[in-house]
């Protein structure tokens, strides 16, 4: 399922910082829909230590790849602080006050922030003290939704400064969810970790354009979230021509261009 994809990054964040692992999430991705309006989160402090922590809750939007979150009175959370006891358990609970009107989801994140916690005994001043910070993707679709998949790749070539941009619209009316974006052509280029593209927005990648021949096409492999399972897919991407510099102009206009985090 999706919440397993997500469950496994958060697992290998774990192992990297074990000091961490005592902190559990459940679930990891929430929907919302007529049928569903009310859903639970439960914390689950694991460790020996009292922790303390602040939740909210954002409209989530993408602009030019980058993540935009926004206040928001459409879905309520509550309680909005909460302080957990070594080895308990705590339920944040989420109301849908009210749901899209059009055919396209919307989306939100749940933010979990750990606040530091005073106590009694005396602080270890060597003790190193690492504050979690969570998010929790959350999707809500109105009664007029229609679910639609549509995908378009495309790719530019900048001179300015010899790369490529590669970018996927995600056109269709639900997020989408990739990874392991690679070009055959540009071998140097990778981008591994798991990336969402929100309905109606664009994601892009810039690639180093080493050699001085320009493809004519990038043979793009990746993997994506279909049906709640991964499937890895492959696609060629027509690289666009490049326009030739104005013989009015001195300088070409210059490009701005989003890269991928």
């Amino acid at each position: 399922m999706l919440d397993n994809f997500a469950a496994l990054s958060f697992l290998v964040f774990l192992f990297a910082f074990p000091a961490l692992s005592s902190l559990v999430i459940n679930p990891v991705l929430l929907e919302f829909s007529p049928k569903t309006v009310v859903q639970e989160i439960t914390l689950d402090n694991q460790s020996g230590e009292t922790k303390a922590f602040e939740v909210s809750l954002k409209r989530w939007q993408q602009d030019a790849s980058e993540d935009i979150y926004t206040k928001t009175s459409e879905i309520i959370v509550f309680p909005l602080a909460a302080k957990l006891a070594p080895h308990s358990k705590q339920k944040f609970r989420l109301i849908a006050k009210s749901l899209p009107q059009g055919t396209e989801q919307s989306c939100y994140r749940l933010f979990v922030n750990e606040r530091p916690h005073t106590t009694t005994s005396e602080s270890d001043s060597g003790t190193v003290t690492f504050l979690l910070n969570m998010t929790v993707p959350v999707f809500a679709t109105g009664p007029q939704f229609k679910a639609v998949d549509s995908v378009a790749w495309s790719a530019n070539v900048v001179k300015k400064d010899d790369s490529i941009v590669l970018a996927v619209a995600n056109n269709g009316s639900k997020f989408m969810k990739i990874r392991d974006v690679a070009a055959k052509e540009v071998p140097s280029f990778r981008s591994g970790d798991w990336q969402y593209v929100l309905p109606k927005t664009t994601r892009t990648f810039t690639m180093p354009l080493a050699k001085k021949a320009v493809p004519k096409s990038l043979s793009v492999s990746y993997a994506a979230v279909e049906s709640f399972e991964e499937t890895q897919k492959s696609v060629s991407v027509a690289l666009a021509p490049v326009k030739p510099a104005s013989k009015m102009a001195d300088k070409t206009p210059e490009t701005k261009v989003a890269t991928t985090k």
